[in-house]
């Protein structure tokens, strides 16, 4: 007869079922719980990286030359995004924007390696990393291509002009810069006749004179941002004079920098609450100097830089000063002004053979355009410099002007030089191969080209022709 109950053996089995049972319940647990907590992790990382390139997108939208070599972070400390640092912390996650150049084949197709530089492409990459365990690191990359698009509606392989302006008095135009449908002019000393003019381009073919304001010297250099333009000038004692132009019709100087030791600013650049100046070399002055602009009535130094000789360009771009200067032993310096209160060098370039000043310079995704006044025999006046890692600045290609090059503004597969080289006053250079830059049209503007402003299909001149003093050139 069988008694009742369990006997140890099977006690012993159902206790082993039961621990399969309940362990492969919990094993099922865990693991949905894990493919549960990379689902959303995952989630969240392609969140970070999709609004990685949508900020890139914005601040493309604003300035494709903000697109510089390296990996950035991002910030929205000014309302905008921007680039800042070179990456972002979320908890675990780390995100990083990489942009990075972009080389093509003959027939223009991106490839991986060989090709030519393309020098209004750059790739983007917005990559998320983090540690979905100690032993497990996992990434979300996501990657796209911008291009400089603004330019590539005009095809410049030739010029006409079509249009142009006689400023009153006798002064040469020294600079142009369009912003609004309006153009901002400065003038060598004037007499009796107004320095700084504000021109409608309403018919961009057609500039009118809105108004106009007497420095009472010549007025070198003009940056506009908002309702304020900032004059450059050879004034003693307002060296920097800031204009409120918010009514085009009458601009009213609202304050004026004695620069230290300075008679002439050159150039200057703005970015964000600064501006950039840059002067003539002095015994006891320094040659660059940075103003905080937040209060416009009242500029004051955030710090300031010794060059050693004068400097009569700068570009600004991604916390970096680019300075066109006549350092015989380096015509192109880029300063790290990342902190307004404390430049320093990042690197130089001593450009081959040059015997002339660095001129001007025009900065775009990270490669410079230097321009230098004119040098004896076929040394080139004009030089595209690699300056994505301003360490190590490498020459891309040159061109030999014959004439003193003033400024150059570039686009799509294109340059514009504005010189002083009899009957080519316009020289449009092809960089569709940097490596090889090419003439392939000039114009003859009748007078020296001291400043160039781009500004979709129509090119604005500043010039030393007493009769028209602004030129504007259309592609043919």
């Amino acid at each position: 007869m069988k008694k009742g109950g369990f006997t140890i053996v099977e006690i012993i089995l159902a206790m082993g079922l039961f621990t399969l049972v309940v362990g492969g319940a919990v094993g099922a647990v865990v693991q949905a719980f894990s493919i549960n907590r990379l689902g959303e992790e995952e989630s969240y990382a392609n969140f970070l990286s999709s609004e990685g390139l949508e900020a890139t997108r914005a601040i493309v939208t604003r300035d494709y030359f903000n697109l510089s070599n390296g990996a950035h972070g991002l910030t929205t400390e000014n309302n905008l995004w921007e680039f800042s640092g070179s990456s972002d912390t979320f908890g675990r996650f780390t995100r990083q924007v990489i942009v990075s150049n972009v080389f093509r084949d003959t027939d223009r197709n991106i490839v991986e390696s060989g090709g030519t530089l393309d020098l209004f492409t750059k790739r983007v990459e917005s990559l998320v990393t983090w540690n979905f365990s100690p032993s497990r690191s996992n990434s979300v990359s996501l990657k796209t291509y911008f291009t400089f698009w603004q330019s590539a509606i005009c095809v410049w392989d030739s010029a006409t002009q079509v249009g142009g302006l006689n400023l009153p008095g006798s002064g040469d135009a020294r600079d142009i810069k369009v912003f609004d449908d309006k153009a901002y002019v400065t003038t060598k000393k004037n007499g009796s006749s107004g320095e700084f003019f504000i021109l409608s381009l309403s018919d961009p073919a057609s500039p009118t004179i809105l108004g106009e304001l007497e420095v009472g010297d010549h007025t070198n250099a003009v940056g506009v941002s908002g309702s304020y333009a900032y004059l450059a000038t050879s004034k003693s004692g307002e060296e920097l004079i800031v204009v409120d132009v918010s009514n085009p019709s009458s601009p009213t100087k609202v304050s004026q920098v004695d620069v230290p030791d300075v008679s002439r600013a050159n150039d200057l650049a703005l970015s964000g609450d600064y501006v950039y100046l840059v002067t003539q070399s002095s015994s006891n002055g320094r040659e660059f100097y940075i103003y905080d602009v937040s209060n416009p009535a009242s500029p004051t130094l955030a710090s300031s830089f010794e060059i050693g000789n004068h400097v009569y360009g700068v570009d600004i771009s991604e916390g970096k000063a680019y300075l066109a200067n006549a350092r015989a032993d380096k015509e192109l310096i880029v300063l790290d002004v990342s902190n307004p209160f404390g430049p320093f060098e990042l690197g130089s370039y001593d450009v081959p053979l040059a015997g002339a000043n660095g001129q001007s310079v025009f900065y775009g995704g990270g490669v410079a355009h230097l321009t230098t006044r004119n040098n004896v025999g076929a040394t080139a006046e004009y030089y595209l410099l690699e300056v994505s890692d301003p360490t190590n600045i490498s020459l891309i290609g040159s061109l030999d002007i014959s004439g003193r090059t003033n400024r150059v503004k570039a686009g799509v597969g294109f340059s514009l030089l504005a010189t002083e080289k009899d009957d080519e006053e316009l020289i449009i250079v092809d960089v569709s191969n940097p490596n090889l830059p090419t003439k392939v049209f000039s114009l003859d503007l009748d007078d020296d080209a001291l400043g160039v402003a781009l500004e979709e299909c129509y090119a604005y001149f500043a010039s030393a022709d007493n009769d028209e003093e602004i030129k504007v050139v259309t592609p043919q």
